[in-house]
């Protein structure tokens, strides 16, 4: 384990499979097309629009030192819609040797979220072999990605990372949220009703295709003892002008 990260809260992303896959041919993972929620990450944060601290020093991943049932429940709700991976750490290193001798860099700055969203983009992907894979989803990789980024910034062991992340999404239990709030999949919502079918803290990103906004990103924030909190200085939306339309898998 690392020395300990100075951080402010925790932010867990979740995503909606078909937004992610407006154009199938963008998601090789059969398993990815599919009408439920997937994790993003688990992501310790200074502040809301940043994605700071990254890249800490602390144990190589390894898949080993997660228990069984948490892998289990990666592999069906932490999967990577990519046959690509995302690019390793790229953080310089006399940044990261600052902030290791405790130096916060806290910087409260204007929403910019562009820069804060999906880390997917093509300019942020490598191509990797299937040599690595866990099951048939092909998302070690991935995992490697956000426990190197994210995690070792976290002040949790490996398996507390991911056990945690996963057990703050089977908590949310999203798509019943939904659900009992009256938004049917392949419907369009008021986004006022999303928010309060998801919950007082939820803050929801929007992508636009098909000449709708399709929800694709849910967030909530944690307080470092895993407590819900609002998301400091986060708009309730983001690019969810008008009806928000929740897309169905197209396989």
């Amino acid at each position: 384990m690392s020395a300990e990260q100075a951080f402010n809260f925790y932010l867990l992303e979740m995503e909606w499979k078909p937004a992610s896959c407006l154009n199938p041919k963008q998601c090789p993972n059969p398993k990815y097309q599919s009408n439920d929620f997937n994790l993003h990450g688990l992501w310790p944060t200074f502040a809301y629009n940043e994605h700071d601290p990254n890249c800490c020093f602390g144990e190589a991943f390894d898949v080993g030192k997660i228990e069984g049932r948490t892998l289990g429940e990666m592999q069906k709700h932490w999967m990577s819609y990519k046959n690509s991976a995302p690019r390793g750490c790229q953080e310089k290193l006399e940044v990261r040797k600052l902030r290791q001798g405790g130096s916060l860099l806290y910087s409260p700055g204007a929403d910019n979220l562009g820069r804060y969203g999906n880390e997917y983009s093509e300019a942020d992907t490598i191509e990797h072999s299937g040599k690595s894979h866990v099951g048939e989803n092909g998302s070690t990789s991935f995992w490697k990605h956000e426990w190197e980024k994210h995690g070792t910034c976290s002040n949790l062991s490996i398996e507390g990372y991911f056990s945690t992340a996963v057990q703050l999404f089977q908590t949310l239990n999203l798509q019943q949220r939904l659900l009992d709030g009256g938004i049917a999949v392949g419907t369009d919502s008021p986004v006022e009703k999303v928010l309060a079918a998801l919950g007082e803290y939820a803050v929801i990103l929007c992508v636009k295709g098909n000449g709708v906004a399709n929800l694709k990103t849910v967030r909530f924030c944690y307080t470092k003892d895993l407590k819900l909190m609002k998301c400091p200085a986060a708009p309730l939306s983001w690019n969810c002008n008008g009806p928000v339309h929740l897309p169905a898998s197209t396989s």
